[in-house]
């Protein structure tokens, strides 16, 4: 998965009290690892973030189509999970993620 994707995944996510509440909800009864940001400087957290999110990916699926639904969300933020949400269904994304995790794990 490329560092873009995930750097705007977590963006999107963490930029909002609401929506990260709503990830939260979503992981409430799982015990994995929660999407961070990346550090730019420290491979390892590459690594590390990489990793939480393949463990996560349905979560913050979940969480995503629970703000594409919401209708108290603005039109421009469910504009902005649903493209996200496609990119990270793309064949090429989920690879790569599976690569980076099973090479950096």
């Amino acid at each position: 998965m490329e560092v873009k994707l995930r750097t705007e995944t977590v963006h999107f996510l963490r930029s909002s009290p609401h929506r990260w509440d709503i990830l939260l909800n979503e992981l409430r009864e799982k015990r994995l690892p929660v999407v961070k940001r990346l550090c730019d400087t420290r491979w390892w957290a590459h690594s590390a973030a990489t990793s939480a999110l393949k463990k996560r990916y349905e979560d913050i699926r979940a969480a995503r189509v629970s703000i594409s639904n919401d209708t108290d969300e603005e039109p421009a933020t469910k504009q902005e999970a649903n493209g996200l949400q496609n990119k990270m269904d793309q064949l090429g994304n989920c690879v790569l993620l599976e690569l980076w995790d099973r090479n950096c794990s």
